[in-house]
């Protein structure tokens, strides 16, 4: 890891590539290193977005159904001022044009992470993250959780499911005054948002642990495409980002 100590910050930054069934995921992790403070972190593109507390990291994966590696210079914000820094990481070639639109940092875009990709064949993966989140934005430092998560898609025939998997719990057991049931979980996308309230997961979060299976048709062409599980606090607020692929229906 990379060890960042900007005036005032301890944190360390990597990242690394992986290999699967046709799907290969991109991973970027930020740590906090200091003792006794929690950090805040958006690393714009590898949208590693977390409240970090200390000796804790976050770390997300993004899944291409094609392997073009590329050594990519993006914004990376943290701290209470939003302080930001140019951070290198291990990326896709897809990513290079965003990072030439972030210029010095002073007017990030919002990203959309929906380019279509298409696949010669069922990328087959389940892939890990983690990051912390509270469960009320007006209370983010006794409110903190800590996701486990999996993401991945598993095909059966003429389905396929996309497959998400977490366990939680309190970043801060001492101070901890939040709830589990204060969050809800919405995919951005309508196609799986309206399978995931078909199968009856539209609901506020009940447990610290769950195992979800979205069933989907597998369409005879397709092309590999990022939608996001977006994770919305007691007021409604989003307060975490999942990247998650799914097969949209290739019309060429």
């Amino acid at each position: 890891m990379a060890r960042q100590t900007p005036p005032g910050y301890d944190f360390s930054t990597t990242s690394w590539m992986r290999p699967f069934q046709n799907a290969f995921a991109y991973s970027a992790c930020i740590q906090n290193n200091k003792p006794g403070y929690e950090l805040f972190v958006n690393w714009h593109i590898p949208e590693v977005v977390a409240n970090i507390v200390p000796f804790d990291s976050s770390f997300k994966p993004r899944v291409f159904s094609v392997h073009n590696t590329a050594d990519v210079n993006g914004c990376l914000i943290y701290g209470n001022t939003r302080e930001v820094m140019k951070v290198e990481f291990i990326g896709h070639h897809d990513d290079l044009v965003e990072s030439g639109k972030e210029g010095d940092c002073a007017d990030l875009r919002a990203q959309q992470s929906a380019s279509l990709v298409q696949s010669d064949a069922f990328p087959d993966f389940m892939v890990d993250g983690r990051m912390t989140i509270p469960s009320n934005h007006a209370d983010v430092a006794n409110t903190l959780i800590r996701f486990v998560y999996e993401i991945g898609l598993r095909q059966d025939n003429h389905t396929y499911a996309m497959v998400f998997n977490y366990a939680a719990a309190p970043a801060t057991a001492d101070s901890f005054k939040g709830s589990i049931n204060d969050l809800t979980i919405r995919p951005s996308s309508d196609v799986v948002n309206g399978a995931w309230e078909k199968v009856g997961l539209s609901g506020p979060l009940k447990d610290f642990e769950g195992h979800f299976t979205i069933p989907l048709s597998l369409p005879k062409q397709y092309s590999l495409t990022q939608q996001e599980y977006v994770i919305y606090d007691k007021e409604g607020t989003a307060v975490g980002r999942i990247p998650a692929p799914f097969l949209a229906i290739d019309k060429q």
